[in-house]
């Protein structure tokens, strides 16, 4: 079952598709005026959706993302309908997988990858709205890793 984390009258709402997160997690996004409502790791995003949250959240957890065929569904859905989306560790895997069908580094494994992206930077900017911040840092990772 769903269940919430954080002040109701926040400014931001996000939704939380867990797979496994750490309570600490959710508890720093409160404290950055988040109220987020956390859904269990199998939940389609027209569910997610119908919350209407500012942003999606996919969480870190345990295990390989190659499984997670529901969550990578769920990712490619919100951004083809042009939400914010991020995701730490295994989340963020899961949303490489869904858009892509490929992790790591195209050079091979043995390869340095100077390409990457910072996303303190982003978290650090003071203006905008989360919405906003969000898109921008992904479309900048996009841009950025581009595995073609």
């Amino acid at each position: 079952e769903p269940y919430f984390v954080g002040n109701p009258e926040a400014s931001l709402k996000i939704a939380a598709l867990d797979l496994g997160v750490k309570r600490n997690i959710l508890n720093h996004l409160a404290c950055r005026d988040a109220y987020i409502k956390v859904f269990p790791y199998d939940t389609p995003y027209e569910t997610l959706a119908a919350w209407n949250p500012d942003g999606y959240f996919i969480s870190n957890g345990p295990g390989a993302p190659q499984p997670l065929t529901i969550a990578q569904q769920t990712a490619k859905a919100i951004l083809e309908n042009d939400q914010p989306l991020f995701g730490i560790c295994l989340g963020h895997q899961a949303c490489v997988l869904g858009l892509r069908n490929q992790i790591g580094n195209p050079e091979g494994a043995e390869e340095p990858n100077k390409k990457h992206y910072d996303p303190r930077k982003w978290l650090r900017l003071g203006e905008g709205t989360l919405k906003a911040r969000l898109k921008q840092a992904f479309e900048d990772l996009n841009n950025v890793n581009t595995l073609d």
